[in-house]
């Protein structure tokens, strides 16, 4: 029995245990809104799909996105977000039939921070490894017409072009393309980043190593031998 007992304490200790969650603000570049707000629409005329490039800070899960978007109209139809893998070179030019549907922003022009739980996913990253934060308009009237915050304006204008200067939060760590709908097969560099945060589980997403599987398979079958070997001596 002590050893019965043994062999059971030695497979749970090397049984790779449930990693609790440790969710971690990864990258930020969200915009601190000091002033009239810049964004740029999706759903309507050249800038109707958007491609965040983002790169992970951290190792884990991809679980919750952060998204500082407003309404141009009065319409409800929801965003459409979709996590596509790689930089540039891997800009979507097909649409997921399943994407992550937002729905809860304001019909108003201002604009709010929306956080969307996207862990169904199970998008794992690497640090280091580019990813797209990518949005589209799911319906294209005048009234679902949707924004995603540049920056703002800071009332003046240095450069004398008759516009407004724009204060926005550069990102080291990516860039911002739109899809031109003109043609439908062009992706453009904007030369802006949008505000988003995310947000990854730094535990959830680690696997056990194959050793570490290998050891609790011949625990188990040492554990098996054992209660075999212990009936037939109790039969006999």
């Amino acid at each position: 029995m002590k050893l019965l007992s043994g062999l059971l304490g030695a497979v749970l200790a090397m049984s790779p245990l449930p990693a609790a969650a440790v969710v971690v603000l990864d990258q930020d570049n969200i915009m601190p809104i000091a002033g009239p707000v810049v964004a740029s629409s999706i759903g309507l005329a050249v800038e109707r799909r958007q491609a965040q490039i983002v790169t992970a800070g951290q190792t884990g899960k991809l679980v919750r996105v952060d998204l500082q978007l407003g309404r141009g109209g009065a319409g409800t139809a929801p965003l459409a977000l979709e996590l596509v893998r790689g930089g540039a070179a891997s800009l979507p030019m097909v649409d997921s039939a399943t994407p992550f549907l937002i729905s809860a922003i304001p019909p108003t022009s201002a604009t709010s921070l929306i956080s969307i739980d996207v862990s169904s996913a199970n998008f794992t990253l690497t640090a280091g490894e580019q990813f797209m934060l990518y949005l589209r308009a799911t319906d294209y009237a005048t009234a679902n017409r949707l924004t995603w915050v540049i920056g703002y304006g800071n009332g003046q204008d240095l450069d004398n072009d008759g516009f407004e200067d724009t204060t926005t939060r550069p990102y080291a760590g990516g860039e911002n393309y739109l899809r031109d709908t003109i043609s439908n097969q062009q992706w453009l560099r904007t030369g802006f980043d949008r505000g988003f945060a995310t947000y990854v589980d730094v535990a959830g997403g680690a696997v056990p190593e194959p050793a570490s599987w290998a050891l609790m398979i011949a625990g188990f079958g040492m554990t098996g031998a054992v209660l075999r070997r212990r009936r037939r001596t109790a039969i006999a």
